[in-house]
């Protein structure tokens, strides 16, 4: 509501101009002023302004050389013309004896000043003899923040609070529609016209419960109010104070379970201000029949919101799950769980997230100059994994995508992991199309033991319990696409139905990958560059059909983008181990046999000084696609040309230094899976579907 003056019903005392100073300065002043004069001045006279306690503690004037101070105000009673006598009728302050006609030069001659303590009860004439004549205790007052009525002298007669409202017009106010209708740091819960109590940045908390909540309550989740109902009406209690940094506490009838409000949210739940969300072990997955963009959107929640973070994060052990119910048996239909807005940042720990396969979903979306940290909340105080996915191997609840770095104008997202002691900051398990991917101008740090895929039961061929990352594409579980950048450092890439690592030229650049201290196994391709520049140190890359593959990009223009991948250990991680490749690890068809470095460019690859499974290692060169037809390029190969499991191949036009070698301890035919007899064929897959069951051929991938 719009606050009103309370009209009198009679003149004003004071001149337009100043009148409408003092309801400016508002009703908790008291104030007299000298009287107006014709000429706009009046020589000697002297005005104050003091409050209501100041003039209810002075009851002393005093008089010199005609000026009259009475009760806290300031008069000149000092010698005008001769003019009228008190009570005459006048239409000016000069044609009075005493200067004073009425309240506002017109009306009667006054004996003297008319003191009062507030507006609302200041005289609106004088009477026939000259006495002020007052307002009455039919008149509403205030005084500071309180509400009475007018005591006929001018005073207000109580002094009431009126909080948490001001009061306005003389009387309590008793809703609001912004914070200037609350007491001075209180805002307006503009649902409910109520004020409230103000927050303290970095320390209120606002309680949310989807089941014991009632979002009809003033002040909702605030103090000994009772809880929200909805996050949908705590953001807006957040937007209506414009308080950053506001941790909300949500739960399901006072504990855990699945955040089902019977009435309110509204999807996509937008977290701005810098809020920090805490629901321990709560599940949030949209339950609406028709989809909506997101679960979150970390957004600004209006035009006044500056804040460009926010903060998931939950409790060690009980993990906030964002995506799926708690029982794994719904998934959300929304495009993605979290979404987040351009130029704003989320920080996740101790937090699930899912999308859906079945619905072809994404768990988190980063648009252009978003970004995303893993591990921790905004302040660090709060740490943990983030689990995207998980290692079910159902495609039942099984996600398509995990994280989407998007690109805009050349412009990326960026992700990075906070380091955390004996734990990773992400892993991400059983997606169905992709794992990570990133484009243009994404610059991507994962250092704190990444975890790609789920563990094979035991080191070999075809120990994977399943492979459903990347089961339903059979490309790639991290893209990284034009001038995108990931340095991925003591991680884990295992058991995926494609490759470990893709990278793709675009028409604004090419990407780089920097892998240290990792271990890619049991893929289709560890590492496959089709442009841009990898370099590897420290890396372990070991069961895989193809390891490290140098290959090319043809462009619209005809032309060829050559990859360069630098296997020499030069890093600080120290040489690396390539070894145990075979057919038996594929997931698709493929007449190729397995390879552990294949350079498919006119260039050299740089293979220095690494651990290989053979003394040499093998070094071949090959004429043909299916690298059946194949020379041994060193003076004696332990494996034959174009079998299975070479260990360096390259094409005519390349070549492959691999001086410098060693011998890996790693035993590759003691951990080759089920055999079968006669051997499959290039296009099928030896399987086993139990260990007492007969080994057989199949089209990759194994059946179960």
């Amino acid at each position: 509501m719009q606050r009103t003056e309370h009209k009198l019903g009679m003149r004003q005392l004071f001149p337009t101009s100043l009148g409408a100073m003092l309801l400016a300065l508002g009703c908790a002043q008291t104030v007299t002023l000298p009287p107006p004069s014709s000429s706009g001045s009046s020589s000697g006279s002297t005005t104050t302004s003091t409050s209501a306690a100041s003039a209810a503690a002075s009851s002393t004037g005093t008089s010199s050389g005609g000026l009259e101070t009475t009760s806290g105000s300031s008069v000149s009673t000092s010698g005008g013309i001769s003019g009228l006598a008190a009570g005459a009728p006048c239409t000016s302050n000069d044609s009075c004896d005493s200067t004073i006609c009425g309240a506002d030069g017109t009306g009667h001659c006054c004996s003297g000043s008319c003191a009062s303590t507030t507006t609302s009860c200041a005289a609106s004439d004088c009477d026939d003899t000259g006495a002020c004549v007052y307002p009455d205790d039919t008149v509403a007052c205030c005084v500071e923040m309180g509400s009475g009525t007018c005591d006929g002298k001018g005073n207000c007669s109580s002094t009431k609070d009126c909080s948490p409202f001001l009061c306005s017009g003389g009387a309590c106010l008793a809703s609001c529609s912004d914070a200037t209708e609350c007491i001075p740091g209180d805002f307006c819960d503009t649902a409910t016209s109520d004020c409230c109590a103000a927050f303290v940045t970095d320390g209120n908390t606002l309680s949310v419960d989807s089941a014991l909540g009632n979002d009809q309550a003033a002040c909702c989740g605030i103090g000994s109010n009772p809880p929200c109902l909805t996050l949908t009406r705590a953001m807006q209690l957040i937007d209506s104070s414009q308080t950053p940094a506001i941790t909300i506490f949500a739960a399901v009838d006072g504990g855990e379970g699945d955040w089902l409000p019977p009435t309110g949210e509204t999807y996509p739940i937008v977290l701005g201000w810098g809020v920090e969300l805490i629901a321990p072990a709560v599940y949030f997955f949209d339950p609406s029949a028709v989809a909506n963009s997101a679960i979150f959107d970390i957004a600004p929640n209006s035009v006044v919101d500056p804040t460009e973070y926010a903060s998931i994060a939950s409790l060690a052990g009980a993990a906030t799950g964002i995506g799926m119910n708690q029982a794994g048996t719904l998934q959300t239909i929304d495009p993605v769980s979290i979404e987040i807005a351009a130029g704003k940042t989320l920080y996740l720990a101790n937090v699930e997230v899912n999308g859906s396969a079945s619905s072809q979903t994404t768990a988190i979306d980063i648009a252009a100059e978003g970004a995303l940290f893993l591990g921790g909340d905004h302040t660090a105080t709060v740490t943990g994994t983030v689990q995207i996915g998980n290692a079910l191997g159902a495609t039942a609840t099984d996600g398509w995508k995990g994280i989407e770095c998007e690109t805009k104008a050349g412009q990326g997202c960026m992700i990075e992991d906070l380091p955390l002691a004996g734990q990773s900051a992400i892993v991400i398990q059983g997606q169905e199309s992709e794992d990570l991917g990133a484009n243009d101008g994404a610059a991507i740090t994962l250092t704190s033991a990444p975890i790609i895929g789920v563990p094979p039961t035991q080191a070999g061929f075809g120990k994977c319990p399943s492979k459903k990352d990347v089961s339903a594409t059979h490309l790639s579980a991290i893209s990284l696409n034009g001038s995108a950048q990931l340095d991925f450092e003591n991680g884990t890439v295992q058991c995926v139905a494609g490759a470990g690592f893709t990278l793709n030229a675009s028409s604004t650049g090419v990407p780089s990958l920097t892998l240290a201290s990792t271990t890619i196994q049991n893929t289709d391709n560890a590492v496959l560059a089709n442009a841009g520049s990898a370099t590897l140190t420290g890396c372990t890359l070991e069961f895989n059909y193809l390891g490290a593959v140098q290959g090319t990009t043809t462009l619209s223009d005809g032309g060829i983008e050559n990859s360069t991948l630098d296997l020499s250990g030069a890093g600080a991680a120290g040489s690396n181990s390539i070894v145990c490749c075979s057919d038996a690890e594929k997931s698709i068809l493929a007449t190729t046999p397995g390879v552990c470095v294949l350079n498919e460019t006119s260039g050299d690859l740089d293979a220095q000084d690494d651990a290989w499974d053979t003394s040499s290692p093998d070094l071949f060169s090959c004429t043909d696609a299916t690298l059946e037809t194949c020379t041994c390029e060193i003076a004696s190969c332990t494996d034959a040309a174009g079998a299975d499991g070479m260990d360096a191949v390259y094409d005519a036009a390349g070549s492959i230094t691999t001086t410098g070698n060693t011998l890996s301890s790693v035993s590759c035919t003691s951990m080759v899976g089920p055999v079968c007899t006669p051997a499959c064929g290039n296009t099928e897959q030896c399987c086993q579907t139990t260990p007492k069951t007969a080994p057989f051929c199949h089209a990759p991938p194994c059946p179960g």
